[in-house]
């Protein structure tokens, strides 16, 4: 009787370690959207091509589900979401109509914009943002 009184104790002992030791606060994982979430980038580098300095900037501005910035002629807007630890995908892609000159600047600014829709992955690396997709790859430096 004694033996079963003390495997008694010892096991409700053991149980109640176990049930303290759960009661630990379960943290969730760091979302990456919050990672991109109100930062801002500069394209330095699209299909392997230096951006020249000296022109305005394409950037790329993040909010919670919202992503707008400068396409090297017109403001452009859309939506993202982020599915996995490195996958993207831009979506509602919009922008103003001004017409620009010269026609190279128009050219570049429709490559980008094709890069975007094809984006489906991309990496952060806290001072530079790869973006890649079926059209391309592009370079982005935090600002």
């Amino acid at each position: 009787m004694k033996n079963l009184n003390k495997l008694i104790i010892t096991l409700s002992l053991c149980a109640t370690m176990l049930l303290i030791g759960s009661c630990n606060e379960v943290k969730s994982p760091t979302s990456k959207v919050a990672t991109l979430a109100n930062t801002s980038w500069k394209l330095v580098v699209m299909n392997g091509k230096q951006m020249r300095k000296g022109k305005r900037a394409i950037t790329l501005n993040f909010s919670e589900s919202r992503a707008s910035g400068f396409s090297g002629c017109n403001q452009y807007f859309s939506d993202y979401a982020l599915s996995n630890s490195n996958d993207i995908k831009f979506t509602m892609i919009g922008s103003t109509k001004r017409g620009c000159f010269p026609q190279k600047i128009t050219k570049r600014e429709r490559r980008y914009l094709n890069i975007l829709r094809a984006t489906h992955s991309f990496r952060d690396r806290g001072d530079h943002l790869i973006l890649k997709g079926g059209q391309g790859k592009m370079k982005f430096i935090k600002q």
